[in-house]
């Protein structure tokens, strides 16, 4: 990919683990060979809220210095967490499965500002330089919207759309990092009926509680010592913040297999956080690509 489209150009390309290596040591020897066989490689780890070690192992390849691209977020806290608690190069907001959920439009440029102004905020603190990604970008307004956040990835549709419309020059474009969406979400009366408004808005608000005792753990020599995600699991817990993970049983992960986005007929719909919900949706996909990818890898072992 790298030599046959950088063009001499710095180009990074995100080299995303296998969704089932839990294993701390196995999942660092990977990411460390991924980075050694393309030097300009991120390696991509999915926030798994039923494996809490993917932020030990994203912890650990920072601290080598191998750039961590860590994907699967829906939330502010989530950005939070993924940089107080790995510092990692960059992380996501999922702007357009946000906003295909709920059906609206400008939730996850609400959600993906939210979360650019508190990095920015974090950033002023020693050790502490994560980058935001607005992802999933289905409309090339959304990046007027959102203009100001660290980066961007969209589809080379949405791309060429946005390089090719006359509506805006790009002297014109203006930074929205002071704008606020949250009184124009107009979020259908019957969704927020069904996912409850204080879960809607945990999407981007972020309790100072949470922020503090991320910003206390994280120096612990406890946490930096951690091998033992479920240990971490229980510290949430402790702090009043357990939502943040779940584990499915056979059968939710059986429902999420089905779509990208919350089903709200579905049961667990209801049950975990909406941010994690949207997370194991997203895990639950990349789950099935993968086996798509390891029967391929098979018939040709």
């Amino acid at each position: 990919m790298v030599r046959a489209f950088a063009s001499g150009r710095s180009w990074e390309v995100s080299l995303q683990l296998h969704m089932r290596l839990h294993d701390s040591e196995q999942a660092k020897e990977i990411g460390r060979s991924l980075r050694r066989m393309v030097s300009s490689a991120f390696v991509k780890i999915p926030f798994a809220p039923h494996a809490p070690i993917c932020f030990l192992i994203a912890r650990d390849l920072d601290k080598e210095g191998i750039p961590v691209n860590f994907t699967s977020t829906f939330s502010v806290r989530q950005v939070v967490a993924a940089a107080l608690l790995a510092n990692v190069t960059r992380t996501n907001i999922f702007m357009g499965r946000l906003d295909q959920g709920l059906k609206v439009e400008l939730l996850g440029a609400h959600v993906s500002l939210e979360a650019q102004r508190i990095l920015l905020r974090l950033r002023q603190n020693p050790g502490i330089n994560t980058q935001l990604i607005v992802a999933s970008l289905r409309n090339w307004r959304r990046m007027l919207h959102t203009a100001g956040c660290d980066a961007y990835t969209l589809p080379c549709k949405v791309l060429q759309e946005f390089l090719g419309q006359d509506e805006m020059i790009p002297g014109s474009i203006q930074s929205r990092l002071g704008t606020s969406y949250e009184d124009r979400l107009g979020i259908p009366d019957h969704i927020v009926v069904k996912l409850g408004a204080d879960r809607i808005a945990r999407l981007y608000r972020v309790e100072p509680e949470f922020v503090e005792f991320l910003l206390e753990y994280r120096m612990t020599t406890e946490y930096q010592d951690l091998e033992d995600g479920e240990h971490l699991v229980r510290r949430f817990e402790e702090a009043g913040f357990g939502d943040f993970f779940y584990t499915p049983n056979d059968d939710e992960w059986l429902a999420m297999r089905g779509g990208k986005i919350p089903d709200l007929e579905a049961p667990i719909t209801t049950k975990p956080s909406l941010d994690t919900l949207y997370s194991l949706l997203a895990d639950a996909d990349f789950e099935k690509n993968q086996e798509d990818m390891d029967r391929e890898l098979v018939r040709y072992l």
